[in-house]
């Protein structure tokens, strides 16, 4: 069983990974996936697909801009249930620009059970739902939005969730010192340190 399987209590159709909380070896993927390190929902894109995905600049802009709004979204999710977060870095661009994977610090007693709930609970007003997450160090959570058009391809956002800032295995940070001096960036939203 799974960390977000053990967290939430029931056998999701999402991804998880093996950890040291997660009880072991991850099962085998229903995608084919026997790696052992993830396993990936059945209705998520393949690596391959996704990297068969032409990219210009119009197609990148454009998924940059729709990551942006699924961010947005789940920063509305979170501020509506009080939950204390900050973004680490990339906030400048965000969430109009979403290039890469967004860093975000929460709190230790978020993992993974509470942000787990908040995302299921909320797949609607997200228009998106995990497909994958994995413990290594930090949750790494990929959420997908898709829609009508089954000829385009989903929006994937990840993110990349810790309780602590630490630089190659090294603590730069707690997490607590970080929320408890955070303040808002761009757009009003709380992600920086002072």
């Amino acid at each position: 069983m799974t960390a977000v399987d053990q967290a939430l209590g029931v056998l999701p159709a999402v991804v998880a990974g093996a950890g040291p909380d997660a009880g072991g070896a991850a099962p085998a993927a229903s995608n084919g996936n026997t790696s052992g390190n993830r396993d990936v929902d059945a209705h998520a894109p393949s690596a391959a697909a996704v990297a068969a995905t032409p990219t210009t600049s119009a197609a990148s802009d454009a998924s940059a801009a729709a990551k942006g709004e699924l961010l947005s979204a789940v920063f509305d999710v979170l501020d509506r249930d009080g939950l204390a977060y900050c973004v680490l870095h990339g906030y400048e661009q965000y969430p109009h620009r979403v290039t890469s994977d967004v860093d975000i610090l929460v709190p230790r007693e978020m993992l993974p059970r509470r942000l787990g709930e908040l995302l299921r609970a909320n797949e609607g007003k997200l228009g998106a739902r995990v497909v994958q997450w994995f413990n290594d160090r930090a949750h790494f959570i990929v959420l997908a939005r898709t829609g009508a058009d089954k000829s385009v391809p989903p929006v994937l956002l990840q993110l990349h969730v810790s309780t602590d800032y630490d630089v190659h295995n090294r603590l730069v940070y707690s997490g607590n010192e970080i929320l408890t001096t955070r303040r808002p960036g761009p757009g009003g939203r709380t992600g920086r340190r002072r």
